[in-house]
């Protein structure tokens, strides 16, 4: 709920930024094609709660809140359209509980993604802002920690498809600052137990904040 309520707001507040702007739009040179941004970000994993596979019992599946990074790399074709590469990084726990017992397990958790981006060809208020789509991966790599492990736990890859949308507001020709929402869709990690594997799907959400390079 509070994802969705997130996503609600930020959609609604882009839309009036691009409506109540219209009329004081710049439009954008591109000599500069090539974008390189950092970004810090919070990461917020949504609850699921499933039968296990093996056990038959419930289980309701969530994850720790955590903060981390995101780089990317994004080539602009024109003032309209550009594509980009994407990796971040986190660490959270992935927490179970179930009719018998609770588990946890502390892994590294590595995104690396694409997407299509559309970027308004103009500036509103000094803003430009974008919206995008895409796909890619999310690698849950075990860390091992006796505090937050079951014993036997594997590296994980769950397939992602990624949405969002954002702002960049120039501070000098090369160098812009970034605010950004993402949102990914995958299939909630089990580590390999399928007592945990809830068979559900959950969305991470990635409010972040940044800087980028122009060159």
């Amino acid at each position: 709920m509070m994802i969705r309520r997130g996503v609600t707001i930020f959609v609604v507040a882009f839309a009036a930024l691009l409506v109540s702007g219209a009329a004081q739009a710049q439009v954008v040179d591109i000599a500069k094609k090539t974008d390189f941004s950092l970004l810090l970000n919070a990461d917020l994993q949504q609850s699921v709660s499933g039968i296990g596979i093996s056990q038959g019992t419930l289980v309701r599946q969530s994850a720790t809140d955590s903060g981390g990074f995101l780089a990317g790399l994004r080539y602009h074709f024109n003032p309209l359209l550009s594509a980009e590469a994407n990796y971040g990084y986190t660490q959270n726990s992935q927490d179970y509980v179930t009719g018998v017992s609770t588990a946890s397990i502390r892994s590294g958790v590595h995104f690396l993604t694409g997407a299509a981006v559309a970027t308004a060809p103009f500036h509103i208020f000094g803003l430009r802002p974008y919206a995008l789509v895409g796909g890619g991966g999310i690698f849950y790599r075990p860390t091992g920690d006796t505090n937050a492990s079951v014993g036997g736990e594997i590296t994980q890859v769950k397939p992602t498809a990624v949405y969002g949308a954002g702002v960049d507001f120039s501070l000098i020709p090369h160098l812009s600052i970034r605010g950004e929402y993402r949102g990914y869709f995958l299939k909630a990690p089990d580590f390999g137990f399928s007592g945990l594997a809830t068979g559900k799907f959950t969305q991470l959400a990635q409010p972040s904040i940044g800087v980028v390079f122009h060159f």
